[in-house]
C-alpha cells in the first residue's frame, strides 16, 4: 500500500489543496503519508526494489529465529537457566534487589546482539545500505530520514 505511486500523489494533491488556515495537525499528518510513501516508492529504481525484497525475506527470516531464541537467564544461586522475555529481563534488570540476579538479566538480554550478528543481521545492513545508495542516499539512515 505505501509503494503505490498513487497514495503519495493522492496525498501530495491533498497537501496543495489545503487551505492556508489549515488545521496545522492535518498538515502535519499529510506530510508525513508523503514522506512515508516516499521512503516505500522504489518505481524509479527496479534494482533498489529487488534488493529491498530480498532484504524483507532477510529480516523475516532473522525475526523468526530470534521468535524461537532460547533468551532467558542463568539463577545465579544454583546456576538454572530460567526461560525469560526481552521485556521480563529488561523489568528484573530495573525492579530486582539482587544485584547479581539484575548482572544475569542483563547478561541474558546482551545475549540477542551477538546472536542476530551470527545470523544474518550484517547482511541486512549491507543490504539497506546497497539499497538506500541505488536510490542516491548515502547510506539506509539518510534514506529513512528524508
Amino acid at each position: 500500500m505505501l509503494a503505490d505511486p498513487q497514495r503519495r500523489l493522492e496525498a501530495e494533491r491533498l497537501r496543495q489543496g489545503l487551505p492556508a488556515d489549515a488545521p496545522t495537525d492535518l498538515v502535519k499528518t499529510l506530510d508525513i503519508v508523503i514522506r512515508t510513501c516516499n521512503c516505500y516508492d522504489m518505481s524509479s529504481s527496479p534494482e533498489a526494489k529487488a534488493i529491498r525484497d530480498e532484504t524483507g525475506r532477510l529480516e523475516s527470516e532473522l525475526e523468526t529465529l530470534r521468535n524461537k531464541m532460547n533468551l532467558g537467564y542463568t539463577k545465579p544461586d544454583d546456576k538454572t537457566f530460567v526461560k525469560a522475555s526481552s521485556v521480563a529481563l529488561r523489568n528484573m534488570m530495573r525492579t530486582s534487589d539482587d544485584e547479581q540476579v539484575r548482572k544475569a538479566a542483563f547478561e541474558g538480554l546482551n545475549s540477542i546482539g551477538p546472536f542476530v550478528l551470527q545470523n544474518g543481521f550484517l547482511e541486512i545492513i549491507k543490504l539497506r545500505n546497497k539499497m538506500a545508495k541505488k536510490l542516491g542516499y548515502i547510506d539506509y539512515y539518510d534514506y529513512k530520514g528524508k
